[in-house]
């Protein structure tokens, strides 16, 4: 995602954001889903933020900060560190330090300030284990001002200028669906909802295929490290990840890492726009076709997450998941950004 698409996306805010993004996958679903009904090939669906309700079970018995999504709590800032040119990890500490901050693995919370006297919000998600007690860490792309934009991203850097002890305030878990653990993931049913809430679907898979870009890889990366670090769950995990260039590729060392101790059962390929010609990451840019390549197959066992810039989303991650012969129930999609 190179600095214009990452600034323009910033800028126009999460609700447009998700109503152009949902928009365009469902007209672009619709066409491709006709195209193939000849070979009954399935297609994957959109799936529109929710409001999450309440903790999830892996907080019960535990103090927690999120219980009701509407309500703002503030945490804070303690530091920040460097993981690329303009991205970096940043902690909060929580009120209490006995408490956990009660997002479930898979969704994320939303930031509030008043910046030049508006109110404006950005989704984030952690990265932090969710069974941490006292604090919380975010990774956090800055969009710096450049001759295209000006004026940067507003709320990215407003978050980099703040200095220790500053607070700010967030609200939360949001989200369609978390990761339960040992392969399980549980997804708000589409359109289905009663007096007594969201009707959920609970479906167990053995191996999980993500396709993510820049900034988006922090959902992905806290699913991976939940899974990874739990000896009872041995789901598999394939990531095809892209970005600019070796430079922007966050959390990397995190990810080689995880390879390295867990090659078994997790594999990273990076896409870059300019590889070096003795380099073992992959040519850019990301295609339909490279999808279908390092994605595993397509099973009812099987799950496909997407996540990144609504123009790689849209236009290339979902075709190449249809193509790829995923299920709709089986593809899960991060509309937050």
């Amino acid at each position: 995602m190179d600095a214009k698409t990452g600034i323009a996306s910033a800028a126009l805010g999460v609700v447009v954001g998700v109503a152009i993004a949902t928009l365009a996958a469902t007209s672009l679903r619709k066409l491709r889903c006709n195209e193939k009904k000849k070979v009954k090939q399935p297609c994957a669906s959109v799936q529109k933020p929710s409001p999450s309700t309440a903790c999830s079970s892996f907080a019960e018995g535990k103090k927690c900060l999120l219980k009701d999504p509407t309500t703002k709590h503030e945490i804070r800032f303690v530091k920040k560190k460097a993981l690329t040119p303009d991205t970096k990890v940043f902690r909060f500490k929580l009120p209490n330090s006995d408490e956990i901050l009660g997002c479930p693995v898979g969704k994320y919370v939303i930031f509030t300030a008043i910046i030049d006297g508006q109110v404006r919000t950005r989704p984030y998600t952690p990265i932090s284990q969710v069974t941490e007690k006292g604090y919380v860490e975010f990774v956090i792309k800055i969009y710096y001002p450049n001759a295209d934009f000006p004026r940067g991203g507003i709320f990215s850097q407003y978050l980099d200028s703040l200095k220790k002890d500053d607070l700010v305030s967030i609200n939360g878990p949001q989200g369609m669906f978390e990761y339960g653990g040992e392969g399980r993931v549980i997804a708000a049913v589409s359109g289905e909802s009663s007096s007594t809430g969201q009707k959920m679907r609970e479906t167990r898979y053995s191996c999980l295929g993500m396709v993510t870009g820049g900034s988006g890889i922090t959902p992905m990366y806290q699913i991976i490290k939940a899974v990874l670090t739990n000896p009872k769950d041995t789901t598999k995990i394939v990531l095809l990840y892209t970005s600019r260039d070796d430079k922007n590729i966050i959390l990397k060392r995190e990810l080689d890492t995880f390879q390295e101790r867990y090659d078994d059962r997790f594999t990273v390929h990076y896409v870059v726009n300019n590889a070096a010609k003795d380099s073992t990451l992959i040519e850019g840019p990301i295609t339909e076709d490279l999808i279908k390549e390092k994605m595993p197959a397509a099973a009812d066992d099987v799950a496909a997450f997407i996540s990144g810039p609504p123009e790689m989303v849209n236009f290339v991650c979902v075709p190449g998941i249809d193509g790829a012969g995923y299920h709709q129930d089986h593809t899960y999609i991060f509309w937050y950004r």
